[in-house]
């Protein structure tokens, strides 16, 4: 290697160096917010309606959850001690059985009913017959 080499290695070597660094910073940013299905839940409801059991979800965790009233069925009543779950958690729990998923959206929460269109989710509004 020539001495006119060794600083082009050097530079190559600090930008190498720096760019791990950053992205090691960026990633462990990401893990320390992580996402709205992340957050602690705070639930802890016993044989509510699914409705009421959202309304509470959705104030004790502070993550907006957006869902069609009419997509709920009245009859299905929930129980979720959930106050050390995640909202994913916490949704996957009282949601169950009732044929309504959820997705991550930009700045919310969405519940519906996601059927599969070729390759990829679609969203349904009307309730499966």
């Amino acid at each position: 290697m020539c001495a006119s080499s060794r600083p082009r290695a050097s530079w190559i070597a600090l930008a190498i160096g720096i760019a791990g660094a950053l992205g090691g910073a960026a990633q462990a940013s990401a893990q320390a917010t992580g996402t709205l299905l992340d957050r602690p839940a705070r639930l802890d409801v016993r044989d509510v309606p699914l409705e009421k059991a959202l309304v509470l979800l959705q104030r004790a965790s502070g993550v907006s959850l957006a869902y069609s009233p009419d997509l709920l069925p009245e009859e299905h009543r929930v129980s979720c001690p959930c106050k050390g779950m995640t909202v994913a958690q916490a949704l996957d729990r009282v949601l169950k059985g009732t044929g309504l998923r959820y997705r991550l959206g930009d700045q919310n929460v969405v519940i519906g009913r996601w059927k599969r269109a070729g390759s990829s989710m679609t969203w349904s509004s009307r309730p499966y017959l």
